[in-house]
């Protein structure tokens, strides 16, 4: 084994074994209890909510992991009553998971009787994957019962705006049908794989409300992997290929992340399925060896992880991934390394690796980023107005803008010209609170495309309408900004934050402490439009 592997092997195996309590402290762990199984620590414990976040389950599959690897700081390594012990809070979650499906075959995340969709899916993966590990053996009848309904539920209701969950769900359907006395219609599984693998942009990336987002990408090629092992389809190592060349691309010369490029504004990117196709891809083995070599510092992304998503498919990937590790092929080097530049014309971003990186998301209003040698090093995320409580943005991802490009000698321009989102924030209060368990308990799953439309996909107009025009030449980027029908109202530099709602994002990055950029707003002569014209040093 290289020295480099050796090393990643030491720091992420010592990181994981760090992280081993806080999963286990998530876990009700007393078997007399009723609520054995859990690992909604605010549910069982706290008692800070009336339902289970049943998407938490996802927990069991790090018991799983730390059942069949070996490693320092490992507890349970070498010793049968400690894993006995494991097997036995697994089989509490497998029980704790079928006795809290909703009638109709659904789970709750957010709110109760929710039946929402990112619970279904990824919980009878975790399922899967479980029974798989015990070659597909018959569960009891409680649990059987629970994944038919689970199953027929998924069939019914497909996911059509977040891929990864789609991806998710298809991977347990695809487990779950060779579990003995499970019925899944092999006709409708098949119809549903085959139009995602369709929706792959050529460029590589699967939609994740309305554009492409690295971290989700990672997410479904985890998936990608669980469904090629169980099924050996060639269409899933294709994408797999294609994805990993894109996420690729993106990693800066510091091996860094452009965060605010993504559609969904994650900053992480999960390892298992890399780290699998990184046994023969190169290039799989390359982003993981750049984005994990420095697992053990403290601004890694992994340390902004909560409990929740240790608890989610971010911790499980990355115990999952433990065993594998050491198998990486030889990386080769990555787009940073070689000097790149390109634009993406399907997702309008446009990278460029030099001495510097390089980013502009033309569909989230043009935000501009450069990351250097140490990571994010300045950055422009676009405007903002206030509008008594709300505040319109350009900072927002929209298929509604007009975006052009130009390629010359000299460099890029681009082009973005619309309307200002108008958005604010959610807050939340008992009276709503009563509202939204009122409305769930006759609704139900009726409920979730309103509340989607007003956290993630709402685009209020603001009226306000502006063009901005970036240009990127060997040692500057010059950026200038035209505002109309301000109305009296003011732009100010927008911070780091973007206000569509994403459960997995605004962790703390880097990116927030970027060194900020002057700015001077300057009227137009005849007072019914303003400009702004700056440049950021390469």
């Amino acid at each position: 084994m290289s020295s480099s592997k050796t090393s990643l092997c030491i720091s992420y195996n010592a990181t994981m074994a760090r992280l081993i309590p806080r999963v286990l402290t998530q876990l009700e762990r007393d078997s007399d209890a009723p609520l054995f199984g859990s690992f909604d620590r605010d549910f069982w414990h706290y008692k800070m909510r009336d339902f289970s976040s049943i998407i938490l389950q996802q927990g069991a599959l790090i018991l799983e992991a730390l059942k069949d690897v070996s490693f320092e700081g490992n507890p349970f390594s070498g010793r049968p009553d400690r894993i006995t012990q494991l097997e036995t809070w697994i089989d509490g979650g497998l029980t704790f998971w079928a006795n809290r499906q909703l009638r109709g075959g659904g789970f709750e995340e957010y709110y109760p009787f929710e039946s929402g969709f990112p619970p279904a899916a990824f919980s009878l993966w975790t399922i899967g994957i479980l029974l798989r590990n015990r070659d597909f053996c018959e569960p009891n009848i409680k649990i059987k019962k629970a994944m038919q309904q689970c199953c027929d539920w998924l069939l019914s209701h497909p996911e059509t705006d977040a891929s990864n969950q789609e991806m998710a769900s298809l991977v347990g359907l695809a487990l779950a049908s060779r579990v003995p006395g499970v019925k899944v219609d092999a006709n409708t599984l098949e119809a549903r794989i085959g139009n995602l693998f369709a929706k792959q942009s050529k460029e590589g990336w699967f939609e994740e409300y309305g554009g492409p987002d690295l971290g989700y990408l990672s997410v479904t090629i985890d998936c990608l992997w669980d469904y090629y092992e169980l099924t050996g389809d060639k269409r899933a190592m294709d994408a797999m290929n294609k994805a990993t060349e894109y996420i690729a691309s993106f990693i800066s010369v510091g091996g860094s992340l452009p965060v605010m490029t993504n559609s969904r504004n994650t900053d992480y990117i999960v390892p298992y399925g890399l780290i699998r196709l990184g046994e023969t891809n190169r290039t799989a083995a390359a982003v993981i060896h750049r984005l994990y070599k420095g697992i053990d510092s403290p601004s890694h992304f992994l340390h902004a992880t909560d409990d929740r998503y240790l608890c989610h498919y971010i911790g499980q990937s990355h115990f999952r991934a433990i065993p594998y590790l050491d198998k990486l092929t030889d990386p080769e080097a990555l787009p940073c390394d070689t000097g790149f530049r390109k634009y993406y014309s399907d997702s309008n971003l446009f990278i460029e690796h030099a001495k510097t990186s390089v980013y502009v998301a033309a569909a989230k209003g043009g935000i501009t980023l450069i990351h250097g040698k140490s990571g994010p090093n300045l950055a422009d995320f676009g405007w903002r107005i206030k509008l008594g409580t709300h505040v319109a943005v350009s900072h927002w991802q929209n298929g509604d803008y007009t975006i052009a490009s130009e390629v010359n000698d000299n460099g890029i321009a681009i082009t973005i010209t619309g309307e200002m989102t108008s958005q604010t924030w959610q807050t939340v209060t008992p009276l709503k609170h009563v509202i939204l368990r009122a409305l769930s308990l006759i609704l139900g799953r009726r409920l979730i495309p309103f509340l989607k439309k007003k956290s993630i996909f709402g685009k209020k107009t603001s009226g306000v309408h502006f063009t901005r025009s970036v240009a990127i030449g060997y040692d500057r980027v010059e950026i200038k900004d035209t505002f109309w029908n301000l109305n009296s109202h003011v732009p100010f530099p927008a911070p780091q934050y973007s206000l569509r709602h994403v459960a997995s994002a605004y962790r703390y990055t880097g990116e927030e402490l970027c060194q900020p950029v002057e700015r001077k707003l300057i009227p137009s002569a005849d007072g019914g439009r303003m400009e702004s014209q700056f440049h950021l040093p390469r």
